[in-house]
């Protein structure tokens, strides 16, 4: 699992992007646009979405969610300090596991808004992100 939603605003809105039929992506991955199809995102990815739902070998299609206030629970390579609070950071991939990059911003797809770095929770370095409104791919 790469992120959870943690907090949405009320209700959020999804819509289904068409994706390669052989393309497999994972419930609760992030996704990018390549040459018009839904791909699990990369490091390079410039514009994502958040896919809930996930969809198989066969599916052209995926939901992923439209909305850029999501807030997102996920993984991050360091732990949160203070100061981290709003920085724009990176999405990195290890070993196909999305990851928050707190010491880099080339991409800026994330905002960071608090971390969660307690060790009796499922993931000790996790933070809270949102998909930074102008990489959002529905931004």
């Amino acid at each position: 699992m790469d992120a959870k939603i943690y907090k949405t605003n009320g209700n959020y809105n999804v819509a289904k992007i068409p994706k390669a039929s052989a393309t497999v992506i994972e419930a609760w991955d992030f996704i990018e646009m390549a040459t018009g199809l839904a791909i699990k995102a990369t490091a390079s990815g410039a514009k994502l979405a958040y896919s809930r739902a996930g969809a198989g070998v066969g599916d052209t299609e995926i939901e992923v969610i439209t909305n850029s206030d999501v807030l997102y629970s996920m993984v991050a390579d360091a732990n949160f300090a203070a100061t981290n609070r709003g920085a724009e950071v990176d999405l990195i991939v290890t070993s196909t596991v999305q990851l928050c990059d707190i010491g880099t911003s080339s991409t800026n797809v994330f905002l960071l808004d608090a971390g969660e770095n307690d060790a009796s929770k499922e993931w000790a370095t996790a933070v809270v992100v949102k998909i930074n409104p102008v990489n959002h791919i529905f931004g």
